[in-house]
C-alpha cells in the first residue's frame, strides 16, 4: 500500500494516478502527497520521472527517491492512521495496470437478492395494511346506513 498525506492524517491506497505539483512533489488526483520510504513527501525533479518496479523514482536515469511501499496486514484494518506501518518486503509497483475489484460477485449478487426481496416483503405488508384499512372502511360506512 502506499502512502499519501492529507490535511486530517494519512490514507494508504493500492493505486493512484500521479502527477508532479507546483512543488515538486508527486501528488494524487485530490492534492494528497505521497510518501517515500522515509515518510516525507517524496519530491522529484522533473515533470516526466519513472519509476521501477520497487518502487524508486528515476529522472534521467538517476534516483530521486522511492515510494513507501508499506504492508497492508499490519495496517490493521485501519483506513486512517498517524503512524506509518511497516514497509512491506515484497511488494512491487505496476504502472498502466487495473487494480481487482475486493468484492465477490457472487456474495454481492446474493446480498442485491437478498435486499431486493425484502423490500418486495415489506411493499407486500403496506397493501395487506392498506387493504385492511380499506375493508374496515367500508364495514364501518355500512354499519351507519
Amino acid at each position: 500500500m502506499m502512502a499519501f498525506r492529507t490535511q486530517s492524517g494519512l490514507i494508504y491506497s493500492r493505486s493512484a494516478q500521479l502527477h508532479r505539483d507546483t512543488d515538486g512533489r508527486l501528488v494524487d488526483q485530490q492534492g494528497n502527497a505521497l510518501l517515500g520510504v522515509d515518510g516525507n513527501d517524496l519530491v522529484v525533479a522533473s515533470a516526466t520521472p519513472s519509476v521501477v518496479a520497487d518502487g524508486t523514482v528515476l529522472v534521467d536515469g538517476q534516483p530521486q527517491g522511492r515510494i513507501g511501499l508499506f504492508d497492508a496486514d499490519a495496517l490493521g484494518g485501519a483506513v486512517t492512521d498517524q503512524e506509518l506501518p511497516e514497509l512491506a518486503d515484497d511488494a512491487t509497483v505496476r504502472q498502466g495496470m487495473v487494480v481487482g475489484s475486493d468484492v465477490v460477485l457472487s456474495d454481492e449478487m446474493t446480498e442485491l437478492n437478498k435486499a431486493t426481496r425484502m423490500a418486495e416483503t415489506g411493499a407486500k405488508l403496506f397493501q395487506l395494511q392498506d387493504d385492511l384499512l380499506a375493508r374496515a372502511a367500508s364495514q364501518l360506512g355500512s354499519i351507519g346506513k
